[in-house]
């Protein structure tokens, strides 16, 4: 993989940006009054026009490579971020969540069963009691 000093890169391209534009300042619109209707000097303003169209091309391309790799610098670093997130939250395997989650799996089986058990037993306590209590009354009643 080619590293790139991103930093070194926007600087590098600054400079050239700065270079081609000291460049047509230099050259200007064109050769001045009358020599503007000279044919070789306009053929030369020209062919130095043309270069300078060439290398905005050129650094127009150089700007879309270096918007890709920064892209992709990015998208690597988001990668990152979440691994390191995941990892961070994520202890060991979680066993310990497993372990954890089973003992409370037994854990409410076991309130579950006694919670039937006493219903049922309050069930029969609660009969017995009611069929006492009809004895009882009707021995109060016939003495």
């Amino acid at each position: 993989m080619i590293r790139v000093d991103l930093d070194a890169e926007v600087a590098e391209i600054s400079r050239s940006c700065a270079r081609l534009r000291a460049s047509v300042d230099r050259l200007g619109p064109g050769p001045p009054d009358d020599l503007g209707e000279d044919p070789e000097l306009t053929a030369i303003h020209a062919a130095r026009s043309q270069v300078h169209d060439e290398r905005l091309g050129v650094l127009v391309q150089r700007l879309e490579a270096f918007t890709r790799y920064r892209a992709g610098v990015e998208q690597v670093d988001r990668q990152l971020a979440k691994l390191e997130w995941v990892i961070s939250v994520v202890v060991d395997d979680d066993s310990d969540e497993y372990v954890a989650a089973a003992e409370d799996e037994l854990g409410s089986e076991r309130l579950n069963r006694a919670a039937e058990e006493f219903d049922n037993v309050a069930g029969t306590i609660i009969e017995t009691m009611l069929t006492d209590a009809k004895r009882l009354s009707r021995i109060v009643r016939y003495s």
